[in-house]
């Protein structure tokens, strides 16, 4: 769960068996949340499909204050894909797939300069 939109409330990003990601926007409150199926040009996460069995994970990686996404599929490999949006308006570009070498269970746990280390395999 992550504000994906920028309107101060949690939406929700599932990783689905097929790879692929759903997104459903909280169109209600923090309080009394409601969350709508968005598909097509109104799911920012539409075009991504890491194989088999996604699992996403969006934090600030690059530092400029907007949400990134890193997804782990089935085969081991990282994805990691830039918000070259805004926090309003995101939009994800491929940016690396890895191996995973060391990676923190927890992003807030390690400072954000040793999130991850990598093995750049394409992109």
């Amino acid at each position: 769960m992550a504000d994906i939109d920028g309107d101060g409330d949690l939406d929700l990003v599932v990783g689905k068996d097929d790879g692929t990601l759903k997104y459903y926007q909280n169109t209600g409150t923090t309080s009394n949340p409601a969350y709508e199926v968005k598909t097509g040009d109104d799911n920012p996460f539409n075009s991504i499909d890491v194989g088999d069995f996604s699992k996403p994970t969006l934090a600030d990686i690059d530092g400029d204050g907007d949400l990134d996404l890193v997804v782990g599929g089935y085969n081991g490999t990282l994805k990691y894909y830039q918000n070259t949006g805004t926090t309003s308006n995101p939009a994800y570009e491929a940016k690396l797939e890895a191996i995973i070498l060391l990676m923190a269970l927890m992003w807030e746990i390690i400072p954000r300069q040793t999130w991850l280390i990598l093995t750049a395999m394409a992109t």
